[in-house]
């Protein structure tokens, strides 16, 4: 038995201390606070309390810090193996690891110059870093070079939109914390009772066993889409895998070209498509600048495309305009293009990130109301022309 919940009267017959790894026999393995029950293993984790009967356990160990699981992958990756020192390189950046992160990047560049995705993960957690350091007696701003923008938050998504926008992009295969507010988990098998799986007598019971990821994915599917009373009460505390790799490898290249200064990352921003420049570190400002791309659309082209990704004004705008597709190629010929040919690796990079979000996204989609810079128009949480 496999059981997450908060559940009382638990017969305790040991504690350990500290964190452990309870390793099961399926191969799958939580970390937290673990304490010995009659029946099996209690453990508190980030994302709720674990109950696992005894004959599913294959062993505990003693859990390590981030810092020292990267040294134990370290010792077993061989220095040539750049895909595997690059794979590490991620795992540190999303471990706040960026310090070892960077370095382990400089070393893949140092021997492979020609590593896209390490320079432009490097570039990432350079920003990262330079958001860290303290300024005090011995650590002084330069007086000059540029200077980071300051942030207008009026100008970002609020909090309750990243929550919607990223309750909406969850996947089963997510393993993030959910917070569930209001008693909603109740209000919404109150609101089932003999419907679906409730019509069983054991229906509650297997719906409680579930993960909290996939208790949400249940609760999408047997909700209307514009029940607020049930899905805000519902919160996603932290990046779904999309908007991972939107922050750590799409976003990058955008930054790199269509988001400088001197283009779409300017203070107005070239032809009424503005993007902020800023580091994503930000969440409001990652996923402002994700719900920009999203919404939106100009001439009925859509700078995302989810029905068919390959017409994304995102993917055509980066293409040398002789092969770009008629009407979405850049107004300007770009020298050099964001992407050479729909073969380039970062071309095919973001088609299939744009492949990955959720589609068909039906109205009234995210439920954000955001006023798109330079269009002017404040959309509702229906409007086509400006998002969803």
């Amino acid at each position: 038995m496999l059981l997450v919940l908060a559940m009382a009267g638990v017969v305790v017959l040991a504690a350990d201390a500290g964190q452990k790894v309870v390793v099961l026999k399926n191969g799958r393995r939580f970390t937290g606070q673990v304490t010995k029950t009659k029946d099996g293993y209690e453990i508190q984790t980030r994302m709720g309390t674990v109950i696992i009967a005894a004959d599913q356990v294959l062993r505990l160990e003693d859990a390590v810090s981030p810092k020292q699981e990267f040294q134990r992958r370290l010792a077993k990756i061989a220095p040539t193996d750049t895909a595997s020192l690059y794979r590490l390189a991620s795992w540190a950046r999303d471990n706040q690891l960026l310090t070892e992160s960077r370095d382990l990047l400089k070393k893949i560049l140092q021997r492979n110059p020609d590593h896209e995705n390490a320079a432009l993960l490097l570039r990432l957690v350079e920003i990262s870093l330079a958001g860290r350091r303290p300024v005090g007696p011995s650590t002084t701003r330069p007086e000059s070079g540029p200077k980071t923008p300051k942030i207008d938050h009026s100008r970002l998504l609020p909090q309750d939109a990243i929550y919607r926008i990223r309750l909406l992009e969850l996947s089963e295969a997510d393993r993030v914390p959910v917070e569930f507010r209001n008693k909603v988990l109740d209000r919404f098998i109150e609101s089932m009772k003999g419907i679906d799986m409730f019509a069983r007598r054991d229906g509650e019971r297997r719906f409680r066993r579930l993960s909290r990821v996939r208790q949400v994915l249940y609760i999408l599917q047997q909700t209307d889409r514009s029940d607020a009373a049930i899905r805000d009460d519902i919160l996603v505390k932290a990046d779904p895998n999309k908007m991972k790799i939107f922050r750590s490898r799409v976003w990058p290249i955008i930054q790199a070209s269509c988001a400088r200064p001197s283009c779409h990352g300017g203070a107005k921003g070239a032809g009424k498509f503005k993007l902020f420049d800023l580091p994503v570190t930000d969440d409001r400002v990652a996923y402002t600048n994700f719900y920009i791309l999203h919404a939106w659309s100009q001439g009925g082209a859509r700078m995302i495309d989810r029905d068919e990704p390959s017409r994304s004004r995102l993917l055509q705008a980066g293409l040398p305009k002789s092969i770009a597709k008629p009407g979405l190629g850049h107004p300007k010929p770009l020298n050099p293009p964001v992407f050479s040919s729909p073969r380039d690796r970062n071309y095919r990079l973001i088609e299939q990130w744009i492949r990955s979000l959720t589609s068909p996204l039906l109205p009234p989609g995210y439920r954000v109301k955001y006023t798109i810079p330079n269009l002017g128009t404040k959309p509702t949480a229906t409007a086509p022309a400006a998002g969803p």
